[in-house]
This record gives C-alpha cells, structure tokens and sequence, in this order.
C-alpha cells in the first residue's frame, strides 16, 4: 500500500509540474538581448590623379593607379595625406582635419605638380642655352672686334655679322663702316645705312654717329643736314662723342637748322671733356676766334698745347700758328718749325705746308725756296688743295 502511495506521488507530482511549463510557454519565445549599433568612424578616400605612393601621417599605405582610390580609417584630428609618383620626382601632399565622423575625399593633383616642374626644367634649359649663346656672340663680337682694330677687315666681317645677327648692337655698327668704306667686303651703302639703323634704332650710340655720318654726306641715303642733326643729337645723348664734336659743326655753321655758335662751344666742350681731341682742338679754334666764346687768344693756345701733347697733329699745326705769329703767346719760330716739322713727319700734310711757308718766308732760318718747294709738292701730291696754290704761286 505505501508503495502505490509513493508512486502516485511521483505521478501527481509530475502531473501537477508539467501544466507549469506549459503555462510558461503561453507566454511566447524568450527574446534574446539586440545589440547597440556600430558607432561610426572617421575615414578619409584618397584619389590620386597619376600612379603613386601614398602615406598617411608618415606611414606608408601602399600604391595606388592613376585615377584609383584608397579608404583609409583614421582619428578625428589633424592628418597629413602625401603622395609621390612613382618616379619619386613629383610629389604633393595634404593636411586633414577631421572634427566628425564620416568619409571625407582628398584629391591629390600629382598632374599640376609635374606640369610645373617639367616647365620650369624647360625654363632652366632655355635660359642656360640663351646664356650660352649670348657668351657666344660676345666672344665673336670680341673677337670681330679685335681684327677690325687690327685693320684685319676680311677676318673681322664674318665674326661681326655672326654677332649683329645675335644681337649684338656694337658689331651691327661696325659691320656697317666695313660696308661703307668697303673694307673687307665689297661697297655697299645701302647695307651700311641698313646695318647702322639697326644699331641705331636698338639704341646704340655709335651705330647713330655712323647714320649721321652717311646723312651728312649722302652716302646711301640722300643727303640731309636736318637729318644728320637728329642722329648726331641721338649718338650725343647716348654718350658718343664723336656725335656731340660733330653736331657742334652742324650749329657752329647752322647746317641743317639755325646757327647757334655757344651751342656749337657746349657741345665741343662736352666732346673734350670726354676725351675727344678733335673736339679740344675745335674747341681751341671757338677760343682763337671768338666764336661762341669771347675771343681768347691765350687759352687757345692752352687748349692746342694739352692736345698736341695728347698726340694730336692738328693741334701741334695750330699751336706752331700761334707761335709763328705771337698769338696768345711770345712769338718764337723755332718752336713753330719744331712743331711744324713734327706735324709733317707724321704724315699731315698741313704741317708741310706751313713749314713750306716757313722755309720760303725765311721766318726763323735761311729762305730755302727749293725746300719750301719740296714741302709744297709733297703737300700737294697729297690733295691738300692749299699746298698746291701755294707752288703755283711759288713758280
């Protein structure tokens, strides 16, 4: 009997559990717990334009294509993106700030960079070769230079024209004297008025005494005194002194446009202080003859004597003048006939003359007409127009 009590216990109790379970499932399935969402992170997409190397605060991160892409995760903060071509002679890079999360998209524009790399290598090859070829021609123009003071002109003119066709103003000038006395090449004034203008028009002082040169003498160009006064005024202002002496005649005898005698005395004496001794000698004439200047025999005779010393022969004729006739200083004819004979030894032919005179005057030594004759002859086979009156007379 208490066996079949223990049994339907264990029976009630079963029983009496299992509609508890089955309460419980009345309820509907457990739900398990979902998770928070994935908080979002900070990344930025770098797009390179050519083939490149990419680094992100230093540490490298692979290559991309050109045109390829590249996300990479990062902090928020600050971030340095570069990128390099693969050639490793380009390179550009890009700062980063990032204040929130989310994708932000650097372009890194390799292209713009190698653009101006490769010009300005273009540039630095042009200017060296421009350097170089600008060292070339002033060493043609050098040494054009060099054979043409030599009288060389043959040797000179294909030097100077390799030069004025590169520029080179100074050889332009020179190279047209060459083709206006024909002096290692033939005649030709119109190249000479053609090369000289070039010079001229570039601004080069000697290339517009050469143009006033051919216009005062009408050389290639019809002749035109006004003309020549531009050019002159030109070469003058440019520092040239042969233009400011030869504008001075131009206004001394008022060729080309109104006579303005103290003008003409500005002028030459700009011209000698530049250490031109034609001009000290015109200069001492405006003196000797009171034109442009109160006559003053005395510094003339100061002027013709500092030229003369400087080596200058129409000085020296001048000065014996003076001392042949007690102008400006104590009459002394040895001096002249010393100075006379100076002249004439080297090669001027109004030293000749005068000394001619000297000889046939007997001013100073023994009358000798057959030396004064000989000094007039030669004189006067020379062209100097005055020598031959002079034997005609004598005859």
């Amino acid at each position: 009997m208490r066996r079949g009590l223990i049994a339907a216990f264990a029976l009630t109790t079963m029983i009496t559990l299992a509609p508890t379970a089955l309460a419980q499932d009345d309820t509907g399935p457990i739900l398990k717990p979902t998770k928070p969402p994935a908080k979002a992170t900070p990344t930025i997409l770098v797009i390179c334009d050519l083939a490149c190397s990419l680094n992100l605060d230093g540490q490298a991160k692979g290559s991309l294509d050109a045109g390829g892409s590249k996300k990479l995760t990062v902090s928020l903060g600050q971030h340095l993106v570069d990128a390099t071509t693969q050639d490793g002679l380009d390179k550009v890079d890009q700062e980063v700030t990032l204040k929130a999360a989310g994708q932000t998209i650097v372009r890194l524009q390799l292209q713009l960079v190698r653009d101006a790399r490769l010009k300005a290598e273009q540039d630095a090859r042009d200017k060296a070769a421009r350097e170089q070829q600008q060292k070339n021609i002033a060493v043609q123009a050098q040494q054009g230079k060099a054979f043409f003071d030599q009288k060389q002109y043959a040797q000179a003119q294909p030097l100077l024209t390799s030069a004025c066709n590169g520029g080179n103003m100074d050889s332009c000038a020179m190279l047209g004297l060459l083709y206006a006395s024909g002096q290692g090449v033939a005649q030709d004034y119109a190249q000479a008025v053609a090369l000289t203008r070039k010079a001229c028009d570039s601004g080069n002082a000697e290339g517009c005494t050469n143009l006033g040169l051919l216009y005062e003498s009408g050389r290639g160009v019809t002749k035109d005194l006004s003309q020549a006064r531009t050019f002159f005024e030109r070469g003058c202002n440019g520092g040239n002194m042969r233009s400011c002496s030869a504008l001075g005649v131009l206004y001394q005898n008022g060729q080309g446009g109104p006579q303005d005698p103290q003008r003409a005395v500005t002028l030459q004496q700009k011209a000698c202080n530049g250490g031109l001794a034609n001009a000290c000698n015109a200069l001492g004439i405006h003196y000797l003859n009171g034109t442009g200047v109160p006559r003053n025999e005395t510094q003339a005779g100061t002027i013709f004597s500092q030229t003369c010393n400087a080596g200058f022969m129409p000085a020296c004729d001048n000065l014996g003048v003076l001392y042949e006739g007690g102008r400006g200083v104590a009459q002394n004819y040895a001096q002249a006939r010393t100075l006379f004979e100076k002249v004439c030894t080297a090669g001027d032919m109004l030293g000749c003359n005068h000394l001619g005179m000297i000889y046939q005057n007997g001013s100073g030594v023994r009358r000798d007409v057959k030396r004064a004759r000989e000094l007039y002859t030669q004189a006067c086979d020379k062209g100097l127009q005055v020598a031959c009156d002079n034997l005609r007379k004598l005859r």
